[in-house]
């Protein structure tokens, strides 16, 4: 995950990249505290259950910096970002 390779990066920094790098959009104020509240959520569920993780990341090589529960978090922050209407084709 590109995010993941600069681990100076902070949660605030990851969210924008993410949500610029599928919106084509910095998100707001309001949208950046919801990501990051929904980041911290999925991070305490996938380390209260590491099994959840440790599906989710089944085959996937991290790096020494990278737990499968934060790597769980943020794919499917990622995963929520690509669900949004502002990146839903209209037909």
């Amino acid at each position: 995950c590109e995010t993941f390779k600069d681990p100076a990066l902070t949660s605030e920094e990851r969210v924008e990249v993410i949500y610029e790098t599928i919106t084509s959009h910095l998100p707001d104020d309001a949208a950046k505290l919801e990501l990051l509240a929904m980041v911290d959520e999925l991070l305490a569920m996938y380390q209260k259950d590491p099994r959840l993780a440790a599906q989710l990341c089944d085959g996937v090589e991290l790096g020494e910096h990278v737990s499968t529960a934060e790597l769980s978090a943020w794919t499917m922050l990622a995963s929520a970002v690509y669900n949004l209407d502002i990146v839903k084709t209209r037909g």
